[in-house]
C-alpha cells in the first residue's frame, strides 16, 4: 500500500507540489528541493540491522520492504539505506515521476572494481529519475555521505559543489563513481552500473542482508548519521576497535571525540532525536559473536538462494 502523501510533506516540512502540469525545469527544481528536505528529515541508521545480528537466525525479526512505511509514524526516525530510498521511489512514484532502483557497492577508499568488493553482492541502494532526457542521481540512503541534492549523470569528472561539499560522479571502466572531496583529497564512496532492478530484485538483496553469514554493516558496526544544514555528522561504534566516536562538519570545522556508551547515548538523543532505549543503545554497541552452529545455518541460505529456479527469474536482465 502506497504511503499518504500528505503525511510524507508534513514530516519534511515541505509544501505538497503539483507536478503534473510542471514544466521540466520547474520539475528539475522540484525534486532537487524534495530530495534535500527527505536527507534532513531521515538520518541513517542501522539499528534494526543491528538488531537482527542479535538474535539467533531462526528467531530474526524480518527485514520486510514494506518496513519504510514505518519511517512516517512519530515513534521512528530515519532508518538504513533501503528504507530512506524506498520511501523516496514510493513519494516520486505518486507525484508522476519514474523513478528506477539501482544497486551499488559501497568502496569508502578502495579501489575502483576492487576484487575484494566485487566479490560479494552490492550492499547499497539508490534510485535514478530521469526528466527531459536528463538522468538524475539520487543516493538519500547514505548518511553524511549522501549527496546533498541530485546529481546529473554525465558521466564526466567534473566538480559538482553543493554548497560546503564537493562532489565527482564519473564514469570509470563501465561503472560510474561517486566521490567526495575531503581534506585529505578525494573519497571514493560507492560504485554503481546505473541498471535499473525490479522490486523483487530489491526484495531479494534485502533478504541477504538478513540472512547472509556475515554482513559488515549488520555485524560489526552501530551507525548513525547524517546531512545538516550546516555540514554532516556521525556517531559510529565499530567491533574491531570496540569504540564509540561522534564526528561532526559544521561551517567548514571538522572535530571528532571518543565516547562511552552512556555519553554516546546522550548524543544520539541531542544531535539526532532517535527514539531508542539506552539498554537497546548498549547492546546495539557490543561486540555480537557470529552464530556458526551446523543447525543454525541459515535457512535462505546464498548458495539456495541463488538455485531457487524462481530468485532466479528475479535476477534475470
Amino acid at each position: 500500500m502506497p504511503i499518504i502523501l500528505e503525511n510524507y510533506f508534513k514530516k519534511i516540512k515541505h509544501p505538497f507540489p503539483n507536478m503534473e502540469d510542471m514544466p521540466a525545469e520547474q520539475k528539475i527544481k522540484c525534486l532537487h528541493d524534495i530530495y534535500y528536505a527527505h536527507v534532513l528529515s531521515f538520518p541513517y541508521h542501522n539499528f534494526e540491522l543491528r538488531e537482527v545480528s542479535l538474535q539467533r537466525v531462526y528467531h530474526r525479526p524480518e527485514l520486510t520492504f514494506f518496513s519504510y512505511q514505518n519511517l512516517l509514524s512519530p515513534s521512528h526516525k530515519g532508518g538504513y539505506c533501503y528504507q530512506t530510498v524506498v520511501l523516496l521511489h514510493d513519494v516520486l512514484s505518486q507525484l508522476g515521476l519514474s523513478p528506477n532502483y539501482c544497486m551499488a557497492h559501497t568502496l569508502i577508499g578502495a579501489p575502483v572494481n576492487d576484487p575484494s568488493i566485487l566479490s560479494k553482492d552490492p550492499n547499497h541502494i539508490l534510485l535514478t529519475v530521469m526528466i527531459d532526457e536528463k538522468l538524475f542521481f539520487l543516493d538519500p540512503g547514505f548518511g553524511s555521505h549522501s549527496p546533498r541534492f541530485p546529481i546529473m549523470v554525465s558521466g564526466s569528472d567534473e566538480i559538482i559543489p553543493q554548497e560546503d561539499d564537493v562532489f565527482k560522479f564519473q564514469k570509470i571502466e563501465a561503472v560510474h563513481v561517486l566521490e567526495r572531496k575531503t581534506a585529505q583529497g578525494w573519497l571514493r564512496l560507492s560504485q554503481t552500473n546505473l541498471q535499473a532492478i525490479t522490486e523483487a530484485q530489491v526484495n531479494y538483496y534485502l533478504s541477504k542482508i538478513e540472512y547472509a553469514p556475515s554482513v559488515l554493516i549488520r555485524d560489526d558496526k552501530t551507525l548513525i548519521a547524517c546531512v545538516t544544514e550546516n555540514g554532516r555528522k556521525s556517531l559510529v561504534w565499530d567491533s574491531s576497535s570496540d569504540e564509540l566516536k561522534f564526528s561532526k562538519h559544521e561551517k567548514g570545522l571538522y572535530s571528532q571525540i571518543k565516547l562511552s556508551v552512556k555519553d554516546g547515548y546522550k548524543v544520539l538523543q541531542e544531535e539526532f532525536g532517535i527514539p531508542i532505549s539506552f539498554v537497546k543503545f548498549e547492546a546495539y554497541c557490543t561486540k555480537t559473536p557470529l552464530i556458526k552452529r551446523p543447525w543454525e545455518t541459515p535457512v535462505t541460505s546464498r548458495e539456495r538462494l541463488e538455485n531457487d529456479p524462481i530468485v532466479k527469474t528475479f535476477l534475470s536482465p
